[in-house]
C-alpha cells in the first residue's frame, strides 16, 4: 500500500488543486488508524470498479 502515499508525495504543489482537494478530505482519515483502514477498502472498491 505504498501507492496512495507516493501520490501524495508526488503531488505537494499548492497549484494542484486536484490533489490538495484529495489530501484535504483523506488526510484527516489518514491520522487514525481506523481511517487508514477504510481508506485501504476504499482503494480496494475503486480497483473492484
Amino acid at each position: 500500500m505504498t501507492f496512495p502515499l507516493q501520490l501524495f508525495d508526488k503531488n505537494r504543489k499548492p497549484e494542484s488543486l486536484h490533489f490538495k482537494g484529495l489530501r484535504g478530505f483523506f488526510y484527516p482519515f489518514l491520522l487514525q488508524k481506523s481511517g487508514y483502514i477504510a481508506l485501504l477498502f476504499f482503494h480496494i472498491f475503486i480497483i473492484l470498479l
